[in-house]
């Protein structure tokens, strides 16, 4: 996946935004994945890209850990508020990520 990226300056936005979510969620317990996702996040030309990057994002800062750091809260609070506000998040979409946050944040 790096080489598609670094072999593609040129591609579509919404097809290297496929590529960095792809890429952060291969390194899901990495620095690294966060700044794919991030970066995906940043890239994407529409809401529907937003949206499949702020849910990649989600899982990776709200994943399987015991314990959550105020940092991460703290972004993922962010990171929801801005998936709700896309016009391509759909109710399902919303209803999911407040099962998520809810079950992690309790």
């Amino acid at each position: 996946l790096n080489l598609a990226i670094a072999a593609g300056p040129n591609a579509a936005p919404a097809a290297k935004c496929r590529l960095l979510r792809a890429l952060a969620l291969c390194h899901v317990s990495g620095v690294e994945g966060m700044a794919h996702a991030k970066q995906a996040f940043a890239l994407s030309p529409t809401s529907k890209d937003r949206v499949l990057s702020l849910q990649v994002l989600l899982e990776l800062l709200l994943g399987k850990e015991s314990a959550l750091e105020t940092s991460k809260i703290q972004e993922a609070q962010v990171a929801a508020l801005s998936l709700a506000k896309e016009p391509e998040a759909s109710l399902s979409i919303c209803l999911e990520l407040c099962e998520l946050l809810t079950e992690r944040l309790g």
